[in-house]
């Protein structure tokens, strides 16, 4: 198991580069294209998940990792939950990484903690995509073909989708991030400084604009898909649409389960359908301390 400093004085997770930027510039129209595809092949995915302990949760995610996607690589990252111990036995049961926080990060803060996380995860690990789901979005199908293709096509460096209810234009419950060029602008940097200056954020805010630094300096190929699929409003824009994520957080599917349109009882038949020990009440966090 990965320990990660509460400090940040361990490197995994915020020990500066040199030559880091404070700040990003959000001006993405006078960016020129980079040169060369972001995937010259297709790209090796890799899965973060982030939680705050919920056994249940991260087991079904184990569980759907090793029916539907085994051939990806997979982390899970824990807030610094109680239950960090048994987290990590049970990955290592299921032959996945686990690091843990010292202590859980504010709100907000942690789900951008997961992030980093995975993405130095990725970098050590030669993954070039990197998917980061929330412990409550378990998938029911093998998505990694669709998005390693989607990839190719596209070139882009960001994967996502809105949400209609709601109305937020980019969402993290699922989201993919081509780690080079992430890496090589310096906007996971971007990301370490504001979760070390615990500064409040929406996620979903902050992340997206930093997919639109990275659009601003998409490839040719990326500018010809975007002139293929047309120009899409401000507040969707920066990113390719992911289709398997779907539109609407809270319109029921059968591509994953995901809490805002999926009740408990989904969860824990997909629990026994899968021979898993967990009864209905564990899925149940308003019930405890894991939210």
């Amino acid at each position: 198991m990965i320990e990660i400093s509460s400090t940040m004085s361990q490197e995994i997770i915020i020990k500066r580069q040199n030559g880091c930027p404070d700040a990003i510039d959000l001006n993405i129209a006078a960016r020129a294209p980079r040169e060369g595809k972001v995937f010259s092949k297709t790209p090796k995915i890799g899965l973060v998940i982030g939680t705050y302990g919920a056994l249940a949760y991260v087991q079904l995610q184990l569980e759907a990792r090793q029916r539907l996607y085994p051939h990806i690589p997979m982390l899970v990252h824990d807030d610094g939950s109680p239950q960090s111990d048994e987290l990590s036995r049970l990955c290592a049961d299921y032959g996945a990484d686990f690091e843990s926080a010292a202590e859980r990060s504010k709100h907000q803060h942690g789900d951008l903690l997961a992030i980093i996380g995975g993405f130095l995860w990725a970098k050590a690990n030669g993954v070039d995509l990197l998917v980061k789901m929330s412990r409550r979005f378990v998938p029911l199908i093998n998505w990694t073909e669709e998005l390693a293709r989607l990839a190719m096509e596209s070139q882009y460096a960001t994967y996502s989708s809105w949400t209609t209810t709601w109305n937020f234009g980019f969402r993290t419950e699922c989201v993919g991030f081509a780690v080079k060029v992430w890496m090589d602008l310096a906007l996971v940097d971007h990301m370490r400084r504001k979760y070390l200056s615990g500064s409040s954020l929406l996620v979903e805010q902050f992340v997206h604009d930093l997919a639109r630094v990275a659009a601003g300096c998409n490839c040719i190929d990326a500018l010809d898909f975007d002139n293929r699929v047309g120009e899409r409003p401000y507040e969707r824009n920066g990113y390719v649409v992911w289709d398997f994520i779907g539109d609407d957080r809270a319109s029921p599917n059968g591509r994953f389960l995901w809490h805002n349109s999926a009740e408990l009882s989904e969860y824990f038949r997909l629990s026994k359908k899968w021979g898993l020990r967990w009864e209905e009440e564990d899925f149940d966090l308003s019930a405890k301390d894991t939210l």
